[in-house]
């Protein structure tokens, strides 16, 4: 196996001669480290650099729209309430206090969830 020669500057080795294959199978010469010079931070783009996205300033100037804010008629609310405790056997739920509320349709809990196959 041919390694990389310290004596050389470090750049492709000798075992690429500056060629790669395309995805048809042709030999494409490619250019070294010598070849390519950046002189300007215009010129510098691509990955670790800064772009410009479109829909920045919208969201810079709090005018961006999100998920949470669009609002459907008719459209309902849910809340997920999870034990606080890790590992925790629940025995039973009482909803009764949440069914109370003003604007609660239904509470849904795990036996529900049994009813239908989907615990």
């Amino acid at each position: 196996m041919n390694y990389h020669d310290p004596s050389k500057p470090k750049q492709l080795d000798d075992r690429f001669e500056n060629k790669v294959t395309d995805t048809t199978g042709t030999s494409v010469n490619v250019p070294t480290t010598e070849e390519v010079r950046v002189t300007t931070p215009a010129e510098v783009c691509g990955m670790g650099h800064r772009m410009k996205r479109k829909e920045d300033p919208r969201f810079i100037q709090g005018k961006g729209r999100y998920v949470d804010d669009i609002k459907l008629p008719g459209m309902l609310y849910m809340d997920i309430v999870r034990s606080p405790y890790a590992h925790a056997k629940i025995v039973s739920i009482d909803a009764s206090a949440a069914l109370a509320m003003d604007g609660v349709l239904a509470v849904i809990t795990g036996k529900d969830l049994e009813a239908h196959g989907l615990h």
